[in-house]
């Protein structure tokens, strides 16, 4: 290949190469807007022996507070009440405080960081919505290990917002 050729391919490529860095320069990376919680769902699960507390409780962030009590709760059915906002509101912090949206979607065996698991333990399911993102997590209370403190801080701060245990009737 002539001596030409070669410098002119290689300042072709020293140009194209420049104008390949200068575009990914210019291009902004897109960021990823916070947009505030809507929503917070607790539902509870039946355990093996088939008396532990199933229900759900929805809180939304004008404190509307929808409770379903389904077995061995002291409340079955729906039941409807309100909660201040700033009580949604510091559960929402204590959401992102947790790092929630970055947590696995499941914590129920040693693949998903259970350190330990017991039998026959009910479960909860967690669901939170931010603007059009919803996130789910299931836990089984069995699992103990690298979510277990958190899902219990959740389950806590869920029910003293809401005061859903007079209708259930047991803390987490």
């Amino acid at each position: 290949m002539p001596a030409h050729t070669v410098g002119l391919l290689a300042f072709t490529l020293g140009v194209l190469a420049g104008c390949s860095r200068a575009n990914s320069l210019s291009v902004p990376k897109p960021t990823v807007a916070h947009t505030a919680i809507t929503s917070v769902s607790l539902s509870q699960g039946q355990c093996f022996w088939n008396t532990c507390p199933v229900f759900s409780v929805t809180i939304n962030a004008d404190g509307k507070v929808n409770y379903v009590g389904v077995d061995h709760v002291r409340q079955d059915g729906d039941r409807s009440l309100r909660v201040p906002q700033k009580d949604f509101e510091k559960l929402a912090a204590l959401i992102e405080q947790l790092d929630y949206f970055n947590r696995r979607d499941r914590y129920s065996s040693t693949e998903d960081g259970c350190t330990t698991i017991m039998s026959d333990q009910a479960f909860r399911e967690f669901v939170v919505r931010r603007g059009v993102e919803t996130k789910k997590v299931f836990y089984y209370l069995g699992c103990k290990g690298e979510f277990h403190d958190g899902a219990d801080r959740l389950a806590e701060a869920i029910y003293d917002t809401t005061q859903v245990n007079d209708f259930v009737g047991l803390k987490p």
